[in-house]
């Protein structure tokens, strides 16, 4: 997101824009707009990245991918089916405790 404040109004109450991403000017009394009154000059203007909006999506589909991880080792722990692999397991406490410092505290 980039700010571009030319009058140095920090202390004005922020616009409301109409859509992520896009650019809408806003007049010398701080109302939205899309046109400005005559002899008036957009000097303040505010730009959205759709960055927000992908990060937004992003967090969504991990979160429905871990929600279905979940559900598929519920079902597969009731049903008796899961196996906790003792030697990967053991393997990542000891190189989780040696990359830690805890001197083999667990």
């Amino acid at each position: 997101m980039r700010i571009v404040d030319s009058n140095n109004l920090g202390n004005a109450a922020p616009a409301q824009t109409g859509r992520a991403g896009g650019l809408q000017s806003i007049d010398s009394a701080g109302k939205n707009g899309s046109a400005l009154g005559k002899g008036a000059s957009a000097t303040d203007s505010v730009e959205l990245s759709s960055f927000a909006d992908r990060l937004s999506q992003t967090m969504q589909a991990a979160s429905a991918s871990r929600a279905q991880r979940i559900t598929e080792l519920t079902a597969a722990v009731r049903s008796g089916t899961y196996h906790v692999d003792s030697q990967a397991l053991s393997h990542s406490m000891v190189s989780q405790a040696i990359s830690s410092g805890s001197g083999g505290k667990l």
